[in-house]
């Protein structure tokens, strides 16, 4: 049972943003003002900095395939 607690505990979500200059993701539950911040807890905790500003990350997408989406942590919109 310990171990079904600790695993579970230990799933991280996709990533939602990047860091260009240093190479990283981060699942962002919220950005900063300025977008330099990344918080990766919710209620504005455990933030990572980002010098030039954190992007989304865009995936596509191909439902069923027929069509294709470009979907960021905004939604998706067909392409």
């Amino acid at each position: 049972m310990f171990l079904l607690v600790s695993l579970g505990l230990n799933v991280n979500p996709e990533p939602t943003h990047e860091c260009d200059s240093r190479e990283i993701q981060a699942h962002c539950f919220d950005l900063s003002s300025t977008g330099k911040t990344c918080y990766t807890l919710p209620g504005k905790i455990g933030g990572k900095r980002c010098t030039e500003g954190w992007q989304n990350i865009e995936i596509i997408k191909q439902i069923a395939n027929t069509k294709q989406y470009l979907c960021d942590n905004q939604g998706c919109e067909a392409i």
